[in-house]
């Protein structure tokens, strides 16, 4: 294993198994005179994250539904690691946004539904390839693209279903998740030319 030696905030982001979170959002808020600065960054294929040369207290937080926090002080010239893991059952629900055969950048893939904690409405922007996370807890789901798209494929399993949505604002399809598997792959198809 490296030794750790420059400055900065060192982690990992886990589930509630253990199992890495590779490519969730990591949020570093600090509160500094009634100011709030926040820093963010994704985490590895390795759920490992850095917010090199920081100093000072801070929330250290997986920015999901599932409330993963950690409070962190952490003095200048200091390396500190920690472990963010989920305390409850969580799923990570991943994806791909695609138009043909491009990768659909920069797009909101929105959550809305219910858990067993009441409703739930999380957002996550597609990454340079076209993926997306959401780390959820147990529950049922509406999974939207945010964009000009008139139709969309979902393919789940195997199986295409291509579904008319009812205005050209999203494309929508329902999923129900438990916390067995903890890991679910929902892959979206967009019509390359109905993409901008």
């Amino acid at each position: 294993a490296a030794t750790i030696t420059a400055p900065g905030l060192y982690g990992q982001a886990l589930d509630h198994t253990g199992q890495t979170l590779a490519g969730l959002s990591i949020r570093l808020l600090q509160d500094v005179a009634g100011d709030r600065d926040a820093n963010w960054t994704r985490t590895d294929a390795d759920g490992r994250f850095l917010f090199a040369d920081v100093h000072g207290t801070f929330e250290c937080t997986v920015w999901s539904h599932v409330r993963v926090t950690e409070q962190v002080t952490i003095a200048r010239g200091e390396h500190k690691s920690i472990v963010l893991q989920a305390k409850e059952p969580c799923v990570l629900l991943t994806g791909t946004v695609r138009a043909g055969s491009r990768a659909v950048t920069d797009r909101t893939v929105s959550v809305h539904g219910s858990d067993e904690l009441g409703d739930v409405h999380h957002d996550d922007h597609t990454d340079q390839h076209g993926n997306y996370r959401h780390l959820l807890r147990p529950g049922t789901y509406s999974v939207s693209v945010v964009g000009p798209p008139t139709s969309i494929a979902w393919s789940m399993k195997g199986t295409t279903i291509w579904a008319e949505t009812a205005t050209e604002a999203m494309a929508t399809a329902k999923i129900q998740l438990s916390a067995r598997p903890a890991r679910v792959e929902h892959n979206i198809w967009l019509p390359a030319a109905r993409v901008h």
